[in-house]
């Protein structure tokens, strides 16, 4: 502050000299102003200003903005020009490390013993630190966990020793990885207060995306999947902020999110967005993850895809999304009945884990090969493996693991006691798996059909969702959305045609209309066991759902606000209670989110919000009264993803995070609902007094 203080004072011809540029771009870049320092150092680059001390800072702008070529060449000529000589040896450290998340292991392992050497000779601590940090990384790819380790402390080391703030926060976020990685999530996030509490203070902003990042993975982790979002989506915003490719780190966990909520497309639209900047920037180490899980995700609709995209992924070789990748290989070799290759991938995969000390990899990878041998010994240690880690939606899905080992009304019970976890985190990840056991624990009841419309659309038959390859056509998918607007009413074929078929002759698309609903007909009762008009009910001029023989998510989520709506005003507050709870549990997303701009959906999507947001309000208030002040967080948090402005949720939400005794995070919260009701043009209440 006090050398930009000064160069603010200088007249305008001796602030140009270039020497006063490097000064002021350094000071710019310490400070985290990304935009001026890299304007300002940009033009010393060209003169004789230009040294080690700016190559290291002006490649790094480059380097966390995802231009990992550029960031190269720059700091390959820094470490040539060797003045300073320990910033020198810093350009090489960091030139490693562009080489690492690139996957080029054996140019890193160069330019890292480079970086040492200098370091060494000099024996300045801020060179150091760099050259540990990167043969940490270097020895995280190589799976040489003690490496890792001893290297992170000596770099910790040196950088308190220099007093190197940048330095510390990237070790301590670099060392939360570390522990996530191995399952340690309670240390992860130990390790992301440090480093979240100096990017904080010093304003290294790409940093504070970092640890955003890791938090929200170990937030996830810990199943507390609310959290997560919001740290997620800070995280991504704040790569936006700088214009970085690096965004993958934050796409990233929110496709694991999604997918864990169950928003399968948007999970899968986040993957897709995650390969396109990785391909972009050449990054490989946060590419390999999100092929596989993609592969795992587009199996069922594309196997082809599928295949190429693991393909892409296991000829990355062994870096660190090599275990990840060998799962998921596994996986989908299991579900295609190929069994002597899933016990390879398995094998493979395991020798890995057990050399990165991959806690949770090991414990996925139990689980597959119980469920390959139906091994319930196997999955009990499965169980025990994930119970050791904390990691609640990782017991679950070993649960569910042994439950359909065992089945019969073992079983049955089980799946319940999973969904009942499941549903109070907010986890739709098992929904199939678990609905699966319960129905073999029921009599079958045929020509059932659910209309699933909040959240991703689907119908289901007999409880198995129908795939989109038999719909036949977009069109009669279209036409049960639409239906399903309207509850259960009859509705004019003349307006459903005219929604389907905006600029077709009246006469012509009452015909297609006739054949739509004869398609649909077909698609939910194929062996026509069934009277034609079962669920699609036809007059001669309407058609509607018959919701006496089909059930309809939304119509049931106003059904149960109804309900407890009348029982609190009776004065029977435990019934109305489970009816909120029933109610919130129904809201996947948004009515048909698919049709955003669909005007026929807008009336019931912003009445479906209503009633889910009276729900979750009504719930967390029942949490705040007695006492559960971490469950009335999960909530507002939930409220406040639907409506980021709702001052009420905001100022509640700090109010639970108070009384919970999580002080740091209620003055962040409340610093964002600040920002939120400023740019309303509204002045903010006072933060709540406790």
């Amino acid at each position: 502050e006090e050398v930009l203080a000064s160069v603010a004072v200088l007249p305008a011809d001796a602030a140009a000299e270039p020497e006063i540029r490097r000064l002021a771009g350094i000071a710019h870049q310490a400070r985290g102003d990304w935009d001026t320092a890299l304007e300002l150092l940009s033009g010393v680059a060209h003169t004789d200003a230009f040294d080690a001390a700016v190559a290291w800072r002006l490649g790094l702008i480059h380097h966390l903005r995802g231009s990992l070529d550029r960031a190269l060449e720059i700091y390959e000529r820094g470490a040539e020009v060797a003045d300073p000589p320990a910033d020198g040896a810093i350009c090489a450290a960091w030139a490693a490390s562009a080489r690492w998340l690139r996957g080029e292991r054996d140019a890193c392992a160069a330019l890292a013993d480079e970086a040492m050497v200098r370091a060494t000779a000099l024996d300045d601590p801020r060179a150091l630190a760099a050259a540990h940090m990167v043969l940490a990384m270097l020895a995280a790819l190589d799976g040489d966990r003690r490496g890792n380790d001893a290297h992170y402390l000596r770099a910790i080391e040196h950088a308190d020793a220099a007093g190197d703030v940048l330095q510390l926060i990237r070790i301590r976020s670099n060392r939360a990885s570390h522990h996530l990685e191995e399952g340690a999530f309670e240390d992860a996030l130990a390790e992301v207060e440090v480093a979240r509490h100096l990017a904080e203070l010093t304003g290294f902003t790409p940093f504070m995306a970092l640890t955003l990042s890791n938090r929200a993975e170990a937030l996830v982790g810990l199943g507390r999947l609310e959290e997560a979002v919001v740290d997620a989506a800070d995280a991504v915003a704040a790569w936006r902020a700088l214009g970085s490719r690096l965004v993958v780190y934050g796409l990233e966990e929110q496709a694991r999110i999604q997918r864990l909520r169950g928003d399968v497309t948007g999970a899968i639209a986040t993957f897709r967005e995650v390969l396109a900047e990785a391909d972009a920037t050449g990054e490989v180490q946060g590419l390999v993850p999100s092929l596989a899980k993609l592969a795992e995700l587009v199996w069922h609709d594309d196997p082809d895809e599928a295949r190429a995209l693991l393909d892409r992924a296991l000829e990355a070789g062994e870096g660190m999304g090599y275990v990840a990748a060998r799962l998921s290989a596994a996986r989908l070799a299991l579900a295609d009945d190929r069994r002597a290759e899933a016990r390879g991938h398995i094998h493979e995969g395991r020798d890995a884990a057990t050399d990165r000390r991959d806690r949770p990899a090991l414990a996925l990878l139990t689980e597959l090969e119980a469920a390959m041998d139906a091994d319930t010994a196997a999955a009990e240690t499965a169980i025990e493996q994930w119970r050791d880690l904390g990691d609640v939606v990782g017991l679950a899905g070993a649960e569910l693991t042994r439950a359909e080992l065992v089945g019969g009304a073992a079983a049955a019970e089980a799946a319940a006691g999973v969904q009942a976890r499941m549903q109070a985190l907010g986890c739709r990840l098992y929904d199939q798996r678990i609905n699966a056991l319960l129905a073999a624990g029921t009599a079958p009841t045929p020509g059932v059909v659910a209309i699933r419309t909040l959240g991703a659309f689907e119908v289901l038959r007999d409880g198995v969702p129908i795939p989109r390859t038999a719909w036949q056509s977009r069109k009669a998918r279209e036409l049960v959305k639409l239906l399903a607007s309207r509850r259960g009413r009859p509705t004019s074929r003349e307006w459903l045609a005219e929604q389907l078929w905006p600029d077709t002759e009246p006469a012509v698309a009452a015909k297609r209309l006739n054949v739509m609903a004869s398609t649909v007909r077909t698609i939910v009762d194929p062996d026509k066991e069934l009277p034609s008009d079962h669920v699609v009910a036809s007059e001669r001029d309407t058609l509607g759902l018959d919701l006496r023989h089909a059930s309809l998510d939304v119509e049931e989520l106003f059904a149960d606000v109804d309900r407890a709506t009348r029982l609190d005003q009776d004065g029977h507050h435990d019934e109305a209670l489970a009816c909120w709870r029933s109610a919130e549990q129904r809201y996947r997303g948004d009515f048909c989110e698919d049709e955003v701009y669909a005007d026929w959906a807008v009336g019931i999507r912003e009445e479906a919000r209503a009633a889910y947001a009276q729900a979750v309000a009504r719930l967390a208030a029942a949490a705040t009264a007695a006492g559960r002040h971490d469950e009335a967080v999960r909530f507002w948090l939930r409220l406040l993803e639907r409506d980021p402005y709702d001052e009420r949720a905001h100022l509640a939400l700090v109010g639970a995070l108070l009384a919970a005794s999580r002080r740091g995070d209620a003055r962040r919260r409340y610093q964002t609902y600040v920002e939120r009701v400023r740019e309303l043009g509204v002045e903010p209440a006072a933060f709540p007094v406790t």
